[in-house]
């Protein structure tokens, strides 16, 4: 199998699907109150779909800044769905100068990772990524992630008694995504008689995941999501027609969780105000079912506006943007000396380190006041508004550029040991695993290049110890 090849030539893989996608935004641009934002935003969304996807190559990147764009437009979404201005709903001012300058900004970095994309397999079709998926043991691959879900949680709760290695242990969670992409991979590659096997994991893993105070099924759904277009090589009409109604049953889903979500999680914790699951799977899912049948128009309708305020996230940064510099002067670098400070001095060395509250940040550069972790409550800013307060809009460009490449860079390395004895499909499960593992635009900058440096441990420790055994034992036809 090649390894990287040279600066391949993309092919395009929308077709005529960029004018149709241009010609949504502007018929929504007239009915907003944001005609030209509305199109630059699908300008945007143009550059990341041509930049950062291609051919059977899984899209990670465009996932991570196309969360990214969504996170920032959707706030545009948002204002119109309530009715008011983003400036009298974010209590800011000149927002659409700061959505401008944000979504320029991730267009940028599209071009910038576009560079590590372009240098990744070559002459891959889908008939090679099928011979290679005739290669596992699909038997033993079952029992390695039917192992992980079972081993990693136990280890974690042994782990947490250090910060340091339960950080690392956290991002040993990969492991069960690399084996779940690998099984869906399987799944529409190949035949097996392990089928239903597959699809009773994948719907055991999603009813499960509600079980758990945080409820990972996104996590799952967009893995779904990048296997299915990793083996797709142009977006044709079918495809759309096939992602309509899947959307739409996506976002009623997603309105009916945004509506019970509060309530689900008072009961999963009893009351106590903590991240924890008090009751057993069998009642948090029979919560849920009871929580189906209560659910209406109206419900939805509540659902939906809660679900915009949560998928956008310029809010706090718009806060931020009316005080800083006019209240509280930009801090010239100094809070991303201390987060590097935080992220790479251990404890051993800086005793009073303490821990990343997140909320004391925010409610010092908003002016508003915050629930603290303390409290069970973790409010950020996002990274880009933490470049902000440092650097302002134009200068923070820079440290964006360096975090940029660090992605690529991160991104490449994976790639890399596509030539060194590495399944290739194993290394698309690992990408996949990886970026679903990083921060996203709401992640403070700590998280964001904290997950960068827990991440990159992590392969390291993989690639020298545990992934050499892990590919012989999935790959053994014995």
């Amino acid at each position: 199998m090649s390894s990287v090849g040279a600066n391949i030539v993309p092919k395009n893989m929308l077709g005529r699907v960029e004018v149709y996608i241009l010609l949504c935004f502007l018929l929504y641009g007239f009915a907003s109150q944001y005609l030209l934002l509305s199109l630059l935003g699908g300008v945007v969304l143009i550059i990341l779909l041509k930049q950062l996807w291609r051919p059977h190559v899984p899209p990670v990147l465009l996932y991570l800044l196309g969360f990214h764009w969504l996170q920032v437009f959707f706030s545009i979404v948002y204002a119109d769905f309530v009715g008011v201005t983003m400036d009298r709903l974010y209590d800011s001012h000149d927002t659409e100068t700061l959505l401008t300058i944000t979504l320029v900004q991730i267009a940028l970095m599209a071009m910038l990772l576009s560079r590590f994309v372009n240098k990744t397999y070559d002459n891959i079709s889908l008939e090679k990524l099928r011979n290679v998926a005739y290669k596992f043991n699909v038997r033993n691959l079952i029992v390695c992630y039917i192992g992980s879900a079972i081993l990693l949680p136990f280890i974690l709760s042994y782990a947490s008694v250090s910060a340091s290695v339960g950080q690392l242990v956290r991002s040993m969670f990969a492991v069960k995504s690399l084996f779940l992409a690998l099984l869906f991979f399987i799944l529409l590659l190949r035949k097996t008689k392990y089928r239903w096997l597959i699809i009773g994991i994948f719907i055991a893993d999603f009813l499960l995941s509600f079980a758990s105070f945080f409820s990972d099924f996104k996590q799952l759904i967009i893995l779904v999501v990048l296997v299915y277009f990793t083996l797709i090589t142009k977006l044709k009409n079918k495809n759309i027609a096939r992602a309509i109604p899947a959307g739409i049953l996506l976002v009623v889903f997603l309105a009916f969780w945004s509506h019970i979500k509060v309530g689900y999680r008072s009961y999963l914790n009893q009351g106590t105000n903590k991240q924890v699951v008090a009751v057993s799977s069998t009642d948090a899912l029979s919560y849920l079912f009871d929580r189906v049948g209560d659910f209406n128009f109206a419900s939805l309708k509540n659902g939906a506006t809660i679900l915009l305020s949560r998928i956008q996230y310029m809010e706090r940064y718009s806060e931020v943007y009316k005080r800083v510099p006019s209240v509280i002067e930009h801090q010239g670098g100094r809070e991303l000396e201390k987060a590097l400070t935080f992220i790479f001095v251990p404890r051993i060395l800086n005793a009073n380190k303490g821990i990343n509250d997140v909320s004391v940040r925010t409610s010092y550069f908003t002016g508003k006041r915050f629930s603290t972790a303390a409290q069970g409550t973790s409010i950020s800013m996002g990274y880009f508004c933490d470049l902000y307060i440092d650097y302002g809009l134009f200068w923070m460009f820079l440290p964006l550029i360096g975090i940029t490449i660090l992605l690529g860079y991160l991104y490449q390395y994976i790639i890399s040991f596509s030539g060194r004895n590495y399944n290739v499909l194993f290394n698309y499960s690992l990408m996949i695993a990886i970026i679903l593992n990083l921060g996203t635009f709401e992640s403070d900058i700590i998280f964001f290049l904290g997950m960068i440096r827990n991440n990159t441990a992590f392969l390291v420790l993989g690639y020298l110890v545990l992934f050499p055994p892990i590919l012989k034992y999935i790959l053994n036809k014995k």
